[in-house]
């Protein structure tokens, strides 16, 4: 079972006293309170005396583990060497008083008349120094408590900052792949549409080569084609002309003499075809001339 830590309030710390807040050692301290004066001792008084009782003594309570106070973790016989030091304290002012009252009620004439005893002129500057101590401890627990709260929210704002700055890193990041990649497959696809294209024009190119080459090709039989046919035309009419030309001429003679003793001639150049088969003497265009 885990023992419940100690109260807040003032602990021996060896030669001193240290402030346990409830949760953890401060680094407040003040001194040990002295022994309560008694007074002088003026002689050894006769009877019984009474037992010294010493007044009840807290033992401090230590801390839980993982909060015991830093400055005693190696010194752990301090606590006790402390106890036993207020106890011999307690029992030599108990000591003390008890003398003092005896002696008082012999030789002090107040004490004989029934009036109250001395205060002790050290306990109200030790209770204002101890109240001053305290009020010290809180201001500077307070102090303490307000500033680890700021370094806290100082610290969580920084953390909070980080976080933002890491998740806007990270979106940028994000977007600047997004965008990479968005480029990426836009020049993917253009470069697929210019290759297409070029495919597409260099099929079309070769067609048209292909279609004029079909086109000349056909163009030069047609040509040929006309050409024989042309020239057989060419060659049936001029044997249709000959063969014309043959059935419409006149008979042919040895000579122009002959031919107009048969009643022929005469015959003009470039006109009649039989000016060639006779000779023209006096060179005038006409032969066999009656």
């Amino acid at each position: 079972m885990t023992t419940p830590p100690a109260p807040a309030g003032w602990y021996p710390d060896g030669t001193v006293l240290r402030y346990w807040d409830g949760r953890m050692w401060t680094s407040h301290t003040a001194p040990l309170a002295p022994p309560a004066y008694a007074g002088p001792v003026d002689a050894p008084v006769d009877g019984p005396v009474a037992a010294p009782v010493a007044g009840p003594v807290v033992a401090p309570v230590s801390a839980p583990v993982g909060q015991r106070n830093p400055w005693t973790r190696k010194r752990v016989l301090l606590p006790a060497a402390a106890l036993a030091l207020l106890t011999l304290f307690g029992v030599l002012g108990s000591i003390g008083g008890a003398a003092s009252t005896s002696t008082t009620s012999t030789s002090d004439p107040v004490a004989l008349s029934g009036g109250a005893p001395a205060a002790d002129p050290g306990a109200p500057a030790q209770a204002a120094a101890e109240k001053a101590a305290a009020e010290k401890a809180a201001a500077d627990e307070a102090a303490a408590e307000k500033a680890a709260a700021e370094k806290a929210a100082a610290d969580k704002a920084a953390a909070d900052k980080a976080a933002a700055e890491a998740l806007a890193a990270q979106q940028a990041a994000a977007a600047k792949a997004a965008a990479q990649k968005a480029a990426a497959e836009q020049a993917a696809a253009a470069k697929a549409a210019a290759q297409k294209a070029a495919a597409q024009q260099a099929a079309a190119a070769q067609a048209a080569a292909q279609q004029a080459a079909a086109d000349q090709a056909a163009a030069a039989q047609r040509a040929a084609a006309e050409q024989a046919a042309s020239q057989q035309a060419a060659a049936q009419a001029a044997a249709s002309a000959a063969s014309a030309a043959s059935a419409s001429l006149d008979p042919r003679f040895p000579t122009c003499k002959a031919a107009i003793a048969a009643g022929y001639g005469p015959y003009r150049v470039g006109i009649d075809p039989e000016y060639d088969w006779y000779k023209d003497a006096d060179h005038d265009g006409i032969d066999c001339e009656r």
